[in-house]
């Protein structure tokens, strides 16, 4: 579920990814991954991969079809169930790119991460 938001205005790029990263260490289903066992997929270990954003520079007329071809990619839950980047622009404004693994979010949930993440 990928999502690409636009965010107007001077951001504090250093600032979204400490409050992105505090919600990834507060919840298991993002901090976690997945292993298959005989009973299905379960929760099983913090997740080894680190950072938990990428930082890109790119135009902004160039940052949507960036954003497909980046979603066209599948988040593997056994590395992590998500995939985040802050695409920074010429005019100092910059996107985030936020995809979540179907098994770590809900359309609605989703909103909650990003509630989550401006409130940190």
């Amino acid at each position: 579920m990928a999502i690409l938001t636009h965010l107007d205005g001077r951001v504090d790029v250093g600032r979204l990814i400490e409050s992105f990263d505090t919600v990834v260490a507060k919840n298991r289903v993002l901090s976690h991954v997945v292993e298959e066992r005989s009973a299905g997929p379960v929760w099983v270990r913090p997740s080894r991969t680190t950072p938990t954003t990428e930082v890109i520079k790119l135009d902004r007329a160039e940052t949507m079809a960036w954003a497909g071809d980046r979603a066209a990619v599948a988040i593997d839950p056994r590395q992590r169930t998500f995939d985040s980047v802050v695409v920074t622009h010429e005019d100092e404004t910059c996107s985030w790119y936020l995809d979540l693994h179907h098994m770590a979010t809900d359309a609605s949930s989703s909103a909650l991460v990003f509630s989550l993440t401006a409130q940190e």
